[in-house]
């Protein structure tokens, strides 16, 4: 193909999807050149604001360097004859609104001059649906913690950072003592109760760095990173005595018995879901030992 019918086909396509209602498409050379009505609203800017700025200037400050390639005519001019540049980029809008889109950045001859075109779609909403859905998947719907899924992957990540770093970790494992009576004698209802007020307990006295979730049925885990096995027996007193001593409607005080397991010398041969093994383990002695206690590996 020619250069002129190459510039002459851009020039239809453009014109072509200029107004087209879903996808918004820009011309730039050093800046923006032209943007249609999709465009516009999606970024959330008029032509007039368009024109005076660099598509760069789209994107947070932080993330331009990350996708400084997109707005790069010389990379664009490269890549012309191989795969287009496709990806999801974060757009900043007006009040700071940011959007997500699935852009698709290209190069061609306008009038001769080296020109980019950006196609821009909306996917802002099916961004957030996504968070949501990978949110239900690693959260507890009762107690609104982490569930077993998120736990057992944040153990392999903080394994590997300990080992790393070389910096302790412990895992607290407990449960509820005697659970089923709870649900047997008071009800499901008071049961869940008895769940959300626990997990409200833990939140309250753990670091912010601290890993929470609710491992199945009346059984959880704190994860602790930089604490060695002292550091979270205190942690894990400090819940045991607080639980003691709540008083919870219809069901009255409760008790938890808990096993913890550490990171010991930096052990590079321990599996990480060994580790949470270790602390059931604990777990499982503290509860031969008479339950409402703690007890370290």
């Amino acid at each position: 193909m020619g250069e002129k019918r190459k510039m002459l086909f851009n020039q239809e396509l453009f014109n072509l999807l200029k107004e087209n209602p879903l996808t918004g498409l820009c011309f730039f050379q050093e800046k923006i050149i032209d943007a249609n009505t999709t465009f516009q609203e999606i970024t959330g800017c008029s032509k007039k604001e368009l024109l005076k700025i660099s598509p760069l200037l789209l994107l947070k400050a932080e993330d331009q360097y990350l996708y400084q390639d997109f707005f790069s005519l010389e990379i664009l001019e490269k890549k012309e004859q191989s795969l287009p540049l496709i990806a999801e980029l974060p757009i900043m809008c007006h009040l700071k609104e940011t959007k997500w889109v699935l852009a698709h950045s290209s190069f061609f001859l306008l009038d001769n001059k080296p020109t980019g075109a950006l196609f821009i779609l909306d996917i802002t909403m099916q961004k957030f649906l996504q968070s949501q859905v990978e949110k239900l998947a690693i959260t507890d719907p009762l107690t609104g913690t982490h569930n077993r899924i998120a736990l057992e992957d944040k153990v392999k990540e903080e394994v590997l950072l300990s080992l790393k770093k070389q910096k302790p970790l412990s895992l607290i494992f407990f449960e509820i003592d005697n659970f089923k009576n709870v649900n047997d004698q008071f009800g499901h209802e008071a049961g869940d109760r008895t769940l959300i007020e626990l997990a409200r307990i833990v939140q309250k006295n753990i670091r912010t760095i601290d890993f929470f979730a609710r491992y199945g049925g009346a059984e959880f885990a704190i994860l602790t990173p930089g604490a060695d096995v002292l550091d979270a027996i205190r942690i894990a007193e400090r819940i045991r005595l607080e639980v003691e001593t709540t008083h919870i409607d219809i069901v009255g005080k409760n008790t938890i018995t808990c096993g913890i397991s550490q990171l010991k010398n930096f052990e590079l041969d321990t599996p990480p879901l060994q580790f949470v093994r270790m602390a059931i383990e604990a777990l499982l002695k503290a509860r031969e030992q008479g339950r409402n206690r703690v007890l370290a590996w």
